[in-house]
């Protein structure tokens, strides 16, 4: 049994560098290759749980007064962590007469009803089915670096003639890391008692561990940012928090 655990350790450790590394070298058609090779790709037709499902209900509740727009119009954010993609994504929301679909929020409501996060991305798509069903434009705060993500969702989207745009959120090293510093994380993917982990940390040094697991995909050795093949805005987030 411990060498069952070890090995399938091993498994998700190699597949996590593979992941770490496919996702530095952004969009070419090797990527893709390696991201089929390595099973990365997107399931969005896995089944949910009863509890996942309850999870999914009330969030769709939650949208059951959906405005229908103009053009309709999905916003999808890109940023590293710390960098300020929920504040950038309200203010798009209001902007844009839209519906505000978080990951982050899933994710909570999950971790307190005792689930992995491992459908997320289920319930964010049928979030945003209902959403666009009824008319209405979504922006998701739900970071979609990883090309293979994008590849899901855009094929998603032409089935009803639509097309994402993403926005790139950019913040000055040193406002992030205030950001972080000030940030309050209860009832947030960030807050101790919510997370796995036998070692509890604050939400500030959780936060900080995230965003440096995520650096190497955003920005290069030098703290430029690296450069992204996919149509995309960039926003620099300089907003006082």
């Amino acid at each position: 049994m411990r060498k069952f655990k070890f090995f399938k350790w091993m498994l998700q450790s190699i597949k996590s560098f593979i992941l770490e590394k496919i996702q530095s070298l952004q969009e070419t058609r090797l990527v893709h290759f390696l991201e089929l090779c390595s099973g990365f790709l997107a399931n969005d037709s896995q089944k949910l749980t009863s509890t996942e499902i309850q999870v999914w209900q009330e969030f769709k509740n939650e949208l059951s007064v959906v405005w229908p727009t103009e053009q309709q119009e999905v916003i999808v954010l890109v940023g590293l962590t710390g960098d300020g993609k929920s504040f950038i994504a309200q203010k798009l929301t209001r902007e844009h007469k839209a519906i505000l679909i978080s990951s982050d929020r899933i994710r909570v409501a999950l971790r307190k009803a005792g689930c992995t996060y491992n459908n997320v991305n289920v319930i964010v798509r049928r979030l945003l089915t209902h959403v666009l069903a009824n008319g209405g434009s979504a922006v998701l705060d739900s970071d979609h670096v990883a090309p293979w993500k994008r590849r899901s969702l855009d094929t998603f989207l032409k089935r009803g003639d639509l097309d994402a745009q993403y926005v790139r959120v950019l913040a000055d090293p040193q406002d992030a890391m205030r950001w972080i510093e000030n940030g309050d994380y209860v009832d947030t993917i960030y807050d101790p008692n919510l997370v796995e982990r036998n070692v509890r940390q604050d939400g500030r040094r959780l936060k900080m561990n995230e965003r440096a697991r995520h650096y190497s995909w955003h920005r290069k050795e030098d703290g430029t940012p690296r450069l992204f093949r996919f149509p995309h805005t960039e926003v620099w987030n300089s907003e006082k928090k």
